[in-house]
């Protein structure tokens, strides 16, 4: 059963507590609860979602200040990534400016913010375009290609900077690793092998099963005749989560 079931069914049940209370979402006592439902459910980070999208975090949970302890990602840059629905989504990923942090960090935002823009690319892809055309969107605020390019260099550097025992920041890599693999027609030899090697490593450290269901997703839409890496997902029924 996709993973998002259970969470739309706790979705639906706090639901009438926002429509009694709209405020209830940035109440001290409630904000981390609600906060964690709206990162389950960004749009960035599932592929073929099963159910109906909610846009929790873009209608409730936008505007806060720091690092969101959860994602390691700042709630700017996660404001962004639940709005890559809107028009200009790309151009203001590209816009963004990143707080300070150490190196490590700064690479991984970095990466999360350019799979962002391959993200709303795809939905522009799915909304605008024809589907016979490749993912590789011809109005791109930077070309697709590069966006690869710079994801996997910063990737690369991330993982020279995190130990091997800080396994739980080096999952959020997962989400731009994938977001690079999707433009199969940018990507090289030696980029592939890097992703799935990368993948594996990830896999062997925790998430074993989720990462390799990943790993099988990817490695079967660089096989196939698919538009999208969402397409493949979903002709192989399967929902697959990035968080």
């Amino acid at each position: 059963m996709p993973y998002t079931n259970h969470l739309n069914a706790i979705i639906n049940m706090v639901k009438p507590w926002i429509k009694a209370d709209p405020k209830i979402t940035q109440r001290p006592d409630t904000e981390t609860f609600f906060s964690l439902l709206g990162f389950l459910d960004l749009q960035s980070h599932t592929l073929n979602r099963m159910t109906r999208q909610n846009y929790l975090w873009y209608t409730y949970c936008r505007g806060q200040e720091g690092i969101y302890r959860i994602s390691g990602l700042p709630y700017s840059l996660m404001d962004l990534l639940s709005s890559i629905h809107t028009a200009g989504a790309a151009q203001a990923l590209l816009s963004w400016t990143p707080p300070s942090g150490v190196p490590a960090q700064l690479c991984l935002w970095k990466a999360t913010r350019f799979a962002g823009m391959l993200s709303a690319y795809e939905i522009e892809l799915q909304n605008c375009l024809s589907p016979n055309l490749p993912s590789l969107s011809t109005n791109a605020v930077l070309k697709p290609q590069v966006l690869v390019h710079n994801i996997l260099d910063l990737i690369q550097q991330c993982l020279i900077f995190v130990p091997s025992k800080s396994g739980q920041f080096k999952q959020t890599l997962i989400y731009p690793l994938v977001m690079a693999a999707s433009q199969r027609y940018a990507l090289t030899v030696a980029n592939k092998e890097f992703i799935c090697k990368t993948i594996q490593d990830l896999a062997s450290e925790r998430n074993h099963f989720a990462y390799q269901g990943i790993l099988g997703v990817v490695q079967e839409f660089w096989k196939s005749i698919d538009v999208t890496i969402e397409d493949t997902a979903r002709r192989l029924e399967v929902e697959l989560s990035m968080l």
